[in-house]
């Protein structure tokens, strides 16, 4: 009788290995959960600094343009310059919509870790103070990434502004009126201002969120 109990006890202990083992394996270790926080941080950062780069090819070719404007230099000479510059802004755009939507599933990973840690804390009290801590996180989180989404949505008037714009060169190409368009031109530079200033608080934010620092 006594052998069959140790026989018991020694099944019981394999079975708490395995299992102990299968939960490390399926929710992670340490330094798993190290590596999504940091590329969590690595794609905010990222967001930012494409969107400086939009801004600065934006007020590039705004500040070129307004020099051949002023200059009188030949209405074909800068339709063509804004054409050809212009394009580039279309591939920079799309490149900072997809790394935003990349943020936004390196972070619902992020969240859902931190789901996934607290499903296994067994004391109740405890589990409920971390779901708590977890669930404040992600409200302020949400709030700041669909305020910075929402910057980038209205961004893309600055897509549409300068494709408007190449039109319109194109008419003055014609008409020979290039003046008159200036109001356009100088819309979309503020547009792109105001898009690197959303963004930029967004990463301050977001920062404060997950206590960030590096």
């Amino acid at each position: 009788m006594k052998a069959f109990y140790v026989f018991m006890f020694f099944c019981l202990a394999i079975l708490m290995t395995s299992s102990f083992k299968c939960n490390t394996q399926q929710f992670g270790t340490v330094s798993v959960m190290v590596e999504i926080a940091n590329k969590l941080f690595d794609l905010i950062h990222s967001v930012v600094t494409k969107s400086d780069d939009l801004r600065t090819s934006v007020k590039n070719i705004y500040d070129a343009t307004n020099v051949g404007i002023a200059g009188k230099k030949d209405i074909k000479e800068i339709a063509f310059f804004w054409e050809k510059y212009w394009e580039q802004i279309g591939i920079k755009y799309l490149d900072l919509q997809t790394e935003v939507e990349a943020l936004r599933l390196q972070a619902d990973e992020y969240f859902m870790a931190l789901a996934q840690n607290n499903s296994q804390i067994v004391d109740p009290e405890l589990k409920k103070q971390d779901r708590i801590k977890n669930l404040d996180m992600q409200n302020r989180w949400n709030i700041e990434y669909n305020l910075a989404l929402a910057s980038l949505s209205e961004a893309g008037s600055i897509l549409n502004g300068g494709n408007d714009f190449l039109l319109l060169l194109k008419n003055a190409v014609l008409r020979e009126e290039i003046e008159k368009q200036l109001p356009q031109l100088i819309m979309i530079n503020n547009q792109a201002d105001l898009l690197s200033s959303k963004i930029k608080t967004f990463e301050t934010k977001s920062k404060l969120i997950f206590n960030y620092s590096k």
